[in-house]
């Protein structure tokens, strides 16, 4: 019986290391961009705003948002009823305790995430950005072809950070969901 636990916890920190790490990158990248070029006041306020989460401790985080995902008396599950949706079991079902574990763990980790993208962006040297619109290259294929292969080593080591940070979470499934489901 013990292995068969051992087992579910290494593939719960399997999956839970591989969706809360790739939706990190992803938000973070995706609000990197959305911010970069923006005037300079809204950049500082998107980033004191998105890194203030990782200056609160995760288990005061896991404790207040607990009470937002509580099945019959949260606020996430009241808003939903307005708009038609049915009670969800945010922290009883393993299912849904996965995914709102993964949204916790990705609010509260991605100020570090997207820091290092809108640092990343701002060493792509606007010449060769220049050069990619005289060449035809816009939106995806830029983004794919210019943008993404120029800040690739900051890609890695956000990845690499949000993979030892997502390993060694405990306190937030912990308090939210007091050891359980699954």
């Amino acid at each position: 019986a013990g292995d068969e636990r051992t087992l579910l916890s290494f593939a719960n920190t399997a999956v839970f290391v591989v969706l809360a790490v790739g939706l990190q990158l992803i938000v973070g990248l995706l609000l990197a961009l959305a911010v970069h070029r923006r005037s300079k006041w809204l950049r500082y306020y998107f980033r004191s705003a998105f890194f203030l989460p990782l200056l609160t401790s995760a288990a005061s985080i896991s404790i207040v948002l607990t009470y937002m995902f509580h099945e019959r008396f949260g606020v996430v599950n009241y808003y939903l009823g307005l708009l038609g949706v049915g009670s969800i079991p945010w922290l009883d079902s393993s299912f849904w305790a996965m995914i709102t574990i993964v949204l916790v763990f990705v609010w509260h980790e991605l100020g570090f995430t997207f820091i290092l993208f809108i640092a990343a962006l701002g060493t792509i040297p606007q010449d060769i950005l220049d050069a990619a619109d005289m060449d035809g290259a816009r939106g995806i294929r830029r983004l794919w072809h210019i943008i993404i292969p120029m800040i690739s080593p900051t890609i890695l080591f956000a990845a690499v950070v949000g993979v030892i940070n997502a390993i060694q979470v405990f306190d937030q499934p912990y308090v939210m969901t007091r050891g359980g489901p699954g």
